[in-house]
């Protein structure tokens, strides 16, 4: 993980400032692994959370995509203490500019929904809810949001893939 480093952060309580336009993002699991990983897209992330930390956009996580990313993290991690490194990335995604809701039963039902009608995780279900509920762009390079978009369900902020 490079940004458990290197990462800066900043309170994830912010006031907007009155009058500036705000442009609203949803980052998915996928999203946030790859700028965790300092990988091809980070910059795009990077770039939305500088925005964010200008007032100018605002950024809105699951914690099922916070779950998914602490467990791909442990899986995929090299370090002896999985565990702890893992945690680490989660409180790195807790001090950034972004918004963490609990998920209440409309947005299980929401993503429910998603799930039902496309071929997604669970996880991506729920940033898909998400990024409806608030009229967001969701930012991710997974290609199973190309159902998603091609509905027209949501607007998705591409990230580059292997596999798209």
């Amino acid at each position: 993980m490079t940004r458990g480093l290197h990462g800066r952060g900043a309170s994830r309580r912010r006031k907007v400032v009155s009058g500036v336009k705000t442009t609203r993002y949803v980052l998915d699991s996928f999203a946030l692994l790859v700028w965790l990983a300092d990988e091809p897209g980070a910059a795009t992330v990077q770039a939305i959370l500088e925005k964010a930390r200008e007032n100018s956009a605002e950024i809105f996580l699951s914690w099922m995509n916070i779950a998914e990313v602490y467990y791909i993290t442990a899986r995929r991690c090299l370090d002896s203490d999985k565990e702890l490194a893992a945690s680490r990335a989660v409180e790195l995604i807790e001090s950034l500019p972004v918004q963490i809701g609990s998920i209440s039963r409309s947005e299980a039902l929401a993503a429910a929904r998603f799930k039902a009608g496309h071929a997604i995780s669970l996880a991506d279900a729920f940033a898909a809810a998400l990024a409806e509920k608030h009229e967001a762009g969701l930012v991710t390079g997974d290609p199973e949001f190309k159902s998603l978009e091609k509905a027209r369900a949501l607007q998705v902020v591409w990230l580059p893939s292997k596999a798209r």
